[in-house]
This record gives C-alpha cells, structure tokens and sequence, in this order.
C-alpha cells in the first residue's frame, strides 16, 4: 500500500526522475526530456492547486499527480505517473483521490486534462472516474481533451 503525501521539495529530483523514467523513456516523449527534468512542483500551489507523491514502505517515489488552478472553480490535471511496477495496485487511484477530495474542499467545480492517444491506459483509468471526452479547438501538444464536473 502506498502513502500519499502532499508534495515538498525534498522529493523534487525523485519526482523529475520518476516522470522522466516514464513520459520520456517508457512512452518515447523524447522532445520533452529538459522540461520534465527541469519541472518545478511548487507551481501548483501558487496557482491554487496542489501536488502529491505516493511512497512506497521504502520511501522512495512511485507515483504523482498535480492540479493546477485555472481561476474561478476550474482547475487541469497536470501530471500524473504511476512507476510500472506499482500499476494496477490502486496507488492511481489513491493519488486521484487525494486530487478530487482536494477539488471538493477547495471549490473547484470542473478538472479538465490533455492527454495522449498512445497513453490508453491513462485514458481508461480517466474514463473510469468519469471524465468526459471533449474537442479542443485550441492547438496544444495533446491529442485528447477530457473534463469532469465535480459533484
């Protein structure tokens, strides 16, 4: 079972090495290897949002997701990444539910994200928690666009 904290800079390189391992290495976004290595978490907390990290029982880093405001009552999902090792265990999950439980505390009424059409599994696990396909007519990097009214 993994522990889901609220991210803080300690776990900054960990947090950049785990997304690097992932969204550059696992998934071949190669364009993006600076930036995810460079990535500043604390962001997500001056806009209103926030960011958490799960932990193993080692302590090392296995997952992360963000939030970041957008104004009033909308907020994107940022990040999310979950180490292959510790998929389909629920750490996802957990990681989505500190978001969402976030949200609601915080009064935000709509989460949106882009995605990528080759990352289905993360579209699955988005679908699941009922995020809605969307068009986006704004040119952006991402092939899908979801949203999900918070209730």
């Amino acid at each position: 079972m993994a522990k889901i904290i609220e991210y803080s800079k300690e776990y900054e390189q960990a947090v950049r090495s785990l997304i690097v391992s992932i969204f550059v290495d696992e998934y071949g976004f190669e364009n993006y290897r600076e930036s995810c290595a460079n990535a500043k978490y604390e962001k997500y907390k001056d806009t209103n949002g926030n960011c958490w990290i799960a932990l193993d029982s080692y302590g090392e880093v296995i997952g992360s997701i963000a939030l970041i405001g957008l104004g009033e009552a909308e907020a994107k999902l940022e990040i999310m990444y979950v180490h292959n090792e510790y998929r389909g265990q629920g750490v996802a999950q957990d990681l989505y539910n500190a978001l969402y439980n976030f949200a609601i505390e915080n009064g935000i009424r709509k989460i949106i994200l882009g995605t990528y059409e080759r990352l289905g599994r993360a579209i699955n696990f988005y679908k699941k928690n009922g995020f809605v396909e969307y068009e986006h007519n704004n040119y952006t990097y991402d092939d899908k666009y979801f949203y999900l009214d918070v209730v």
